[in-house]
C-alpha cells in the first residue's frame, strides 16, 4: 500500500525498502526513496527496464486525491519511440504496483516490441500522465540479482541537473563502486542535446 503522513508542522520524509531472503550474498538488499509535498499531473521514470532473469523494475504510483484517477503510461524506449501505452485508474487515495516481470493485463508485453526483439532486453523511460486531471505521485524500484535501488520519479524537468555522487572505483576486476546517471529527455517534439561535466 502507500501512506499520508500530516502534521501541524511541516514534515520531510524519507522512505527506506529493504528485502531479505533473495540472492545477494548476505540475503538482503535496500533502497531509500523521499516523500512529496503534494502530487502533480504527470510524473517522468527515467530508468525502466526489462531483462529476463537479470532485471526488472517495479513502479508505483499513488492518487494523492480523493477521488479515482485515470491515468496513462507511455512507456518510449532509449531510441525514443514510445512502445507501449497502457491506461488505468487508481481508486482515491489508493495506490498500485506495476511489475515489469510479472506479465499481466496492464505490464506490456516485451516481445512486441522491435526493440525488445533486437536486443533481448527492454530499456527506456516512462511517461505516467493522469487524464483527468488528478494528482499522482510515483517511485520506482529497480531489482538485479544481487541489488536493488529505489528512486523518486519526476513532476518536471530542467535544462540544468546536478547529480551530487558520481563515481566508479574498481579493486582489480570487482566494482566497489559505481553510479549509473539516466537522463530522459521531457522534449516531445525534439532532440535533447546533452552535455555531461
Amino acid at each position: 500500500g502507500s501512506m499520508i503522513l500530516q502534521s501541524d508542522y511541516e514534515l520531510a520524509a524519507v522512505a527506506e525498502i529493504t528485502w531479505s531472503n533473495g540472492s545477494a550474498s548476505d540475503g538482503v538488499t535496500s533502497g531509500t526513496y523521499t516523500g512529496y509535498a503534494n502530487g502533480s499531473t504527470v510524473m517522468y521514470m527515467p530508468f525502466v527496464v526489462y531483462a529476463p532473469n537479470a532485471q526488472f523494475t517495479r513502479v508505483s504510483v499513488q492518487n494523492t486525491e480523493d477521488s479515482v484517477a485515470n491515468i496513462q503510461m507511455q512507456y518510449i524506449n532509449r531510441d525514443g519511440q514510445t512502445d507501449f501505452t497502457i491506461t488505468d485508474s487508481i481508486d482515491g487515495l489508493g495506490s498500485k504496483t506495476y511489475d515489469m516481470h510479472v506479465p499481466g493485463p496492464k505490464i506490456p508485453v516485451w516481445a512486441n516490441s522491435p526493440y525488445y526483439q533486437s536486443r533481448g532486453n527492454w530499456g527506456g523511460a516512462l511517461k505516467i500522465t493522469s487524464l483527468n486531471n488528478k494528482e499522482i505521485v510515483a517511485v520506482a524500484t529497480n531489482h538485479w540479482q544481487q541489488w536493488a535501488v529505489a528512486y523518486n520519479g519526476a513532476s518536471s524537468g530542467a535544462e540544468t541537473n546536478y547529480v551530487p555522487s558520481a563515481e566508479r572505483r574498481i579493486d582489480g576486476n570487482l566494482a566497489r563502486g559505481f553510479s549509473v546517471i539516466i537522463a530522459q529527455c521531457l522534449e516531445s517534439s525534439g532532440t535533447c542535446a546533452v552535455q555531461l561535466q
